[in-house]
């Protein structure tokens, strides 16, 4: 596909490849199939004070 941007015709490059999320937290480098969700949590203490969901 051809587009004009400010006078000029650009042709778009749709055929890029998607990688997998790459992400580096202090050294540790974390990717899509590594990430898995925590469990939600449902009592603890918060400053002193207990609580139950």
């Amino acid at each position: 596909m051809t587009i004009q941007y400010r006078g000029v015709k650009v042709t778009s490059n749709n055929s890029s490849e998607a990688k997998p999320f790459a992400g580096n937290y202090r050294g540790t480098q974390y990717t899509e199939n590594t990430m898995e969700k925590s469990p939600k949590a449902t009592n603890g203490i918060y400053r002193g004070s207990k609580w139950v969901s």
